[in-house]
């Protein structure tokens, strides 16, 4: 017959032991709190914030804007508008995605100029608080580049990524 009691157990105590455990607590919290999305973009969970692309909206329009939209407007006079998008990261570090951009070449106007269709790589960037006289807590990408991987537009004014680009500053008109 084999009787059991409650088990011993003898523990040293040493600063280092403490320190290791210290230690390693420490980088299992920080592990544990941070999570990344699963498109790879930060985990901005920490902050209620949102981040929007708002190029054209005036402070009473804002709040119609959501994060990873399908639909953005970059031409404000209705010259450019992405469709479509598919967005694989949104975060503080910036976003990316790919989609199609409608455009008007406004040649000789742009009531009178062609329209085309274009596949386009997408990146916005430099996260920037609004001010108050945009009457809405919200974060915005200041940045936008449009990128054509298969044919581009006649003018183009930078290159992202291999591919010519157009660069937009999307400040909300309320933020100028």
């Amino acid at each position: 017959m084999i009787t059991t009691g409650p088990a011993r157990f003898t523990v040293r105590r040493s600063r280092n032991t403490f320190s290791a455990l210290v230690a390693t607590l420490a980088v299992l919290a920080t592990a544990c709190s941070s999570s990344d999305n699963p498109d790879g973009s930060p985990d901005d969970a920490g902050s209620s914030t949102p981040i929007l692309l708002a190029r054209c909206m005036e402070a009473g329009e804002i709040d119609e804007v959501s994060e990873h939209p399908a639909d953005v407007v970059f031409g404000c006079d209705g010259t450019g508008t992405l469709h479509d998008m598919n967005w694989t990261a949104w975060g503080t570090d910036g976003a990316d995605g790919t989609g199609t951009a409608h455009q008007t070449l406004c040649d000789p106007s742009c009531a009178e100029g062609p329209q085309s269709d274009y596949a386009v790589v997408v990146h916005a960037e430099e996260v920037n608080t609004a001010p108050a006289n945009c009457q809405v807590n919200i974060r915005y990408y200041r940045k936008l580049i449009v990128a054509y991987p298969d044919r581009a537009p006649e003018h183009t004014d930078s290159i992202h990524n291999g591919m010519p680009a157009i660069e937009y500053d999307t400040t909300p008109f309320c933020a100028r």
